[in-house]
């Protein structure tokens, strides 16, 4: 015997959509609704390194300026920067190095000077240009021994002496050395006892240097005016 299935009315059918469509509406609207945001853990504090300087910072270098212009150990060393007056806003300057001092001349070089200033003289006196030439090569080079700026213009002068192309050029250039040696003798003792100083009026009161007890041999004017001169005190 076969059981027939009693129709559903057409009111329980709209429930049952009903039913389902409200559902549906439920669900779609809880996952529309927005979740609240992820909120991010705090950072960890910083912890201290050496010397209690933030691990995060590198520490600063000693004995190097800091940022505020400050100095770090060992303070201030050669060629340091100096500052400019308070308040006048001029730029630091780096403080030049000491200049070299220079040795003067000591009487025993200046007895080697006078050595080879003899032989000069000697050969102008002669008329001799070619040996003055030669022999005042020498002086420069015992001239320059030195080392100081007392004896550059002594040093010019013998260089002249070795480049003039006249006998008259290189006797004005002698002139020159002498005036330049002059005051040398004059302030050393040892010297100025072995050395007498002349004058040849004849060339225009040009003094020389001549050793002592050697008859006057004037450089400036040859052998017929050798005796042209007169001795005046060094001083």
């Amino acid at each position: 015997m076969s059981v027939r299935s009693s129709p559903t009315s057409p009111r329980c059918d709209a429930t049952r959509r009903l039913a389902v469509i409200g559902l549906v509406a439920a669900l779609a609207a809880a996952s529309c609704k927005e979740s609240p945001p992820k909120q991010e853990p705090p950072p960890p504090p910083a912890t201290a390194g050496e010397g209690g300087q933030p691990s995060g910072e590198a520490a600063p270098i000693a004995g190097a300026p800091s940022r505020m212009g400050g100095q770090g150990e060992g303070g201030q060393g050669e060629g340091a920067a100096t500052k400019g007056p308070a308040g006048s806003g001029a730029p630091d300057a780096v403080a030049p190095p000491p200049k070299p001092v220079s040795p003067a001349v000591t009487s025993t070089h200046l007895r080697r000077i006078l050595d080879v200033y003899e032989p000069v003289r000697v050969a102008l006196a002669a008329d001799d240009h070619y040996k003055a030439r030669e022999v005042a090569i020498n002086l420069g080079v015992t001239l320059a021994e030195a080392q100081g700026p007392a004896v550059q213009a002594a040093i010019e002068a013998a260089r002249a002496i070795t480049q003039h192309k006249t006998i008259d050029n290189s006797r004005a250039a002698f002139a020159t050395l002498t005036a330049e040696l002059w005051p040398m003798v004059a302030a050393s003792p040892e010297i100025a006892g072995a050395v007498r100083g002349y004058r040849c009026s004849g060339a225009g009161a040009a003094r020389w240097l001549q050793l002592a007890g050697s008859p006057i041999d004037s450089p400036y004017l040859g052998p017929t005016a050798a005796e042209c001169g007169e001795e005046i005190p060094l001083n």
